[in-house]
């Protein structure tokens, strides 16, 4: 909690919490935003039509 900067109390009410460790990431290699047709980087995530996902696949493999 510590780590985290925040207080047991605040922790509590929003249990059940949940945290994702990531172990040993591999770095891929880096696609063009503009080569699946995005102009600008999202804010965090989006998602990606199925044409789009095909663009990566072919330049990833």
């Amino acid at each position: 909690m510590k780590q985290a900067c925040v207080t047991e109390e605040h922790l509590r009410n929003y249990l059940p919490c949940y945290v994702w460790g990531v172990q040993d990431p591999v770095r891929i290699s880096t696609v063009p935003l503009s080569d699946i047709g995005m102009t600008r980087p999202p804010q965090s995530w989006q998602y990606i039509t199925d044409e789009q996902a095909d663009i990566l696949e072919r330049r990833l493999a």
